[in-house]
């Protein structure tokens, strides 16, 4: 995975959304994880914060996660997906996945 391709712009607004609406509106501090592994020739990037999380009443994609989501699918269509989860205890995850290419040199 040393020379993976991964697509400009899809993890920074993840992250800025967990800090925004996650760990901003919580009392005290707070933790935002990014973890990427490959997964079946595929990239699979996790972004965890254990911020407030989401209520699903009120949930609706922001422009940064779908501007994620729409580059996802022109980039590679239906083998691309972005879901977000609501953490047990608190927070949310958000998992991106993609097809494994390389990057070039």
């Amino acid at each position: 995975m040393k020379n993976a391709e991964i697509p400009p712009l899809c993890i920074e607004p993840i992250v800025e959304n967990s800090i925004i609406h996650g760990i901003s509106p919580k009392k005290g501090n707070g933790k935002v994880q990014i973890v990427i592994k490959t997964v079946d020739k595929k990239i699979k990037i996790s972004v965890i914060d254990d911020g407030v999380g989401i209520e699903s009443k009120d949930f609706k994609l922001g422009f940064g996660v779908r501007s994620v989501k729409e580059r996802l699918k022109i980039l590679y269509g239906e083998d691309a997906k972005l879901e977000i989860k609501q953490n047990e205890k608190n927070g949310v995850t958000v998992e991106i996945e993609f097809p494994l290419k390389e990057a070039k040199k």
